[in-house]
């Protein structure tokens, strides 16, 4: 459950302390919030994290240089649905029943059901909200009938004939929180090709196009629209966002923008150019894959525009309405990179090991996060719910963020030593049942049907030597933790 002592410290002692700290904030009492979730952007990606990477990422490396790096962060699951669902609601994914499914196509039953999202939470708070990008967590579309429409009717399990466009969503972003929606409804490989705008689509599909493969990838049958452009779908989202952020500014309304890139996710088409800056043939041959490598670039540019509307969010050329003080800033990742090696550590996306979710975790929020720290606090991207409340002053309802945890000290640096976020879980690729449960430095891996393992991270971090039967003691203490969370709170759907 989410930690009362923590909340009530961050409403009764921590908030009051930011805000007379503060040049200037919103009116809520708490900073605007951007999360810039990157898809399939690992350690290895990012400059700041791997001097040896051939991608330039500037803005990344600048972020951190202006405010807060973790090492030890962490997605709940190695693969995407799952690490989303536990971001909007502050639980862990096996609880949807997501331990042995990942969501393969827009037209699956949406996965949120009535429990407040972090964006409801933050809009009761006084913010307005607004999800840009990826959403892949299932939408309520209507077929032909006036039925709920059904995925795979006609078609492959990517795609339906049984569905109407002209229809309205009637179970998406907007009813879960969110007053504002452009983005994807679900990966970037799958149909519909075509935006949706809140609850419409914003260029009705007129055919269906069949699996095409590109850079050794494939996009999915599904419905595509006329003017459909695999390459631009960073541009128009991102102008969706800027224009979102000025709005919100000449409104003055506090702001939460949920950023859910769709790149760098195979299959890589990058753009040649984005906002006058050049992105295809910039990313380097690191993984000899250069138009993945292109994508990392393109989130790295994005980001920059994003923080440069902060800095003049009415584009008068005149600083001085800059609400980047009053602005908290995160960036990181569903899981780990989708190609290669990170070599400090083991394997990648869709394992259980450090590579498929030990994610980059950028914090900036000037005047507040102490520039270039660097923090190696343990946390999981399920804990943003949490810390998200404790900024606005809110507390989560009981059956909600039952999972999550308030980490506002460490962004802040006012941890004491020895500090410890507690035990934490993660899920591999949603297939197959496999868990890891960490505490400290000690990580136990549980499979259905296979031995278990062993390590500690903090002298082996690439999982070398399974300490299984040498230290058994911390084996079934891990494991009683495991199955005390796993029994906790029956899955909900």
């Amino acid at each position: 459950m989410v930690h009362q002592a923590e909340n009530l410290f961050a409403k009764r002692v921590l908030l009051p302390a930011l805000i007379a700290a503060a040049v200037s904030v919103p009116a809520s009492g708490g900073p605007n919030i951007i999360l810039f979730l990157a898809d399939d952007m690992g350690l290895g990606d990012v400059g700041i994290y791997d001097p040896q990477s051939t991608i330039p990422t500037p803005t990344m490396d600048q972020m951190a240089a202006e405010g807060l790096r973790l090492t030890d962060a962490h997605s709940p699951a190695s693969v995407c649905t799952p690490t989303r669902y536990a971001i909007l609601t502050g639980r862990y994914p096996f609880r949807a029943g997501m331990d042995d499914t990942v969501l393969r196509s827009a037209y699956d039953p949406p996965l949120l059901d009535h429990r407040q999202t972090v964006a409801g939470m933050l809009r009761r708070a006084g913010y307005s909200t607004a999800a840009f990008g990826k959403w892949h967590l299932g939408l309520g579309w209507s077929s032909p009938d006036g039925d709920v429409a059904r995925p795979g009717v006609g078609t492959s399990q990517f795609s339906t004939r049984d569905v109407d466009f002209d229809r309205p969503i009637h179970d998406g972003p907007l009813q879960h929180g969110f007053d504002r929606f452009f983005g994807l409804g679900s990966s970037i490989n799958h149909g519909p090709y075509s935006f949706i705008d809140d609850n419409h689509i914003a260029e009705k599909p007129s055919r269906i196009r069949e699996e095409t493969r590109v850079n050794g990838a494939v996009f999915r049958q599904g419905w595509i629209a006329p003017g459909w452009d695999d390459t631009a779908q960073g541009a128009r989202v991102s102008e969706q966002a800027l224009e979102f952020i000025s709005r919100s500014v000449a409104s003055s309304e506090p702001f939460f923008v949920c950023y859910a890139a769709s790149a760098n996710h195979f299959p890589h088409s990058p753009p040649s150019t984005l906002a006058g800056q050049p992105i295809r043939g910039r990313g380097g041959p690191d993984d000899d894959n250069p138009p993945r490598n292109d994508m990392v670039v393109e989130n790295d540019v994005i980001l920059r525009l994003l923080l440069e509307r902060l800095d003049d969010p009415d584009l008068d050329g005149d600083p001085s309405d800059s609400i980047a003080s009053e602005t908290l800033v995160i960036v990181t990742s569903d899981n780990g990179a989708d190609v290669g090696f990170y070599s400090p550590i083991r394997d990648k996306k869709g394992s259980i090991y450090e590579g498929g979710h030990r994610v980059p975790f950028l914090a900036r929020w000037p005047g507040h996060i102490e520039p270039g720290r660097v923090s190696n606090a343990a946390l999981s991207l399920v804990d943003l719910y949490a810390t998200f409340a404790a900024l606005a002053g809110e507390e989560p309802a009981t059956d909600t963020a039952i999972d999550s945890h308030n980490l506002l000290p460490v962004l802040l640096g006012q941890t004491s030593p020895g500090w410890s976020r507690g035990s934490m879980l993660q899920q591999q690729n949603g297939l197959d049942k496999t868990f890891a449960v960490r505490d400290g430095p000690w990580k136990l891996i549980v499979e259905e049907g296979r031995p278990r393992e062993l390590y500690r991270l903090d002298n082996d971090l690439k999982e070398e030597v399974d300490l299984l039967d040498a230290k058994p003691n911390h084996a079934v203490r891990l494991l009683e933790i495991y199955r005390k969370l796993r029994s906790s709170v029956a899955p909900t759907h």
